[in-house]
């Protein structure tokens, strides 16, 4: 059942809840959130999906739907991927009619894998604030500000 809803993406607790719901509640359930957690992994390892193949596959479905869709990564010497940078089709053409000021900040490890994300933001004609570009980030050197930079 975990490895149904696993594939469908149902939050680990939705599926905790509906499962203890089958059992007569949480006290006849023998499971943890951390159990379903941990017996979701291996599912998706099973698959040979992890975070970051579900992520460029995600990127590359919407830069299909959307030939103006860009997206990058920056990958170290093992291959593994530190930064991601993305923008839709729309934001493009945003930026191409709004972009004389824009708003650059990172966020601090907000979350679970301590990545930084670190919007391209403007405001067009009416005041309503316009996300351009976007990225996550391993961390904030020197280096990963000058790939991002000339990403965008």
């Amino acid at each position: 059942m975990i490895r149904t809803f696993t594939n469908v993406n149902v939050p680990n607790r939705k599926i905790l809840a509906f499962i203890s719901f089958l059992r007569g509640g949480m006290q006849f359930t023998n499971l943890t959130k951390k159990d379903v957690s941990n017996y979701r992994t291996r599912v998706l390892r099973e698959s040979g999906q992890n975070d970051i193949t579900q992520v460029i596959s995600f990127l590359r479905k919407k830069q299909a739907e959307d030939p103006m869709f860009f997206f990058s990564f920056d990958a170290d010497e093992e291959n593994k991927v530190r930064n991601i940078f993305w923008a839709y089709g729309a934001s493009r053409s945003c930026y191409q009619e709004y972009g004389d000021v824009i708003s650059f900040d990172t966020t601090y490890q907000t979350n679970r894998y301590n990545l930084k994300f670190a919007p391209f933001v403007g405001i067009n004609g009416h005041g309503d604030n316009l996300l351009f570009a976007g990225a996550v980030l391993s961390d904030e050197t020197i280096p990963t500000f000058r790939w991002l930079f000339s990403t965008f």
